[in-house]
């Protein structure tokens, strides 16, 4: 049942409420999540995740945010 329901399903944006951009980042991969609060309740809009290269791993923790953001934002551009 965990696997039919919210919060894995995505939602529509809606354009009158702001959206809510969530990042994290790992020497193992980065993510994010784009999210709206919407009437009391968090709507998922899109997810992504990817692992980090060889070169990435060597990059300080400041760096893996940056690009967590960075990469995020490529991906998510049509939503932002």
């Amino acid at each position: 049942q965990l696997l039919i329901t919210s919060p894995l399903f995505l939602d529509y944006p809606d354009e009158a409420h702001p959206v809510i951009l969530t990042t994290d980042a790992s020497k193992v991969g980065i993510g994010g999540t784009l999210q709206q609060h919407i009437n009391g309740e968090i709507k998922n809009l899109y997810y992504h995740s990817q692992m980090t290269s060889s070169s990435q791993r060597r990059y300080d923790p400041i760096e893996l945010e940056a690009l967590a953001i960075w990469m995020c934002f490529q991906r998510m551009r049509p939503y932002l």
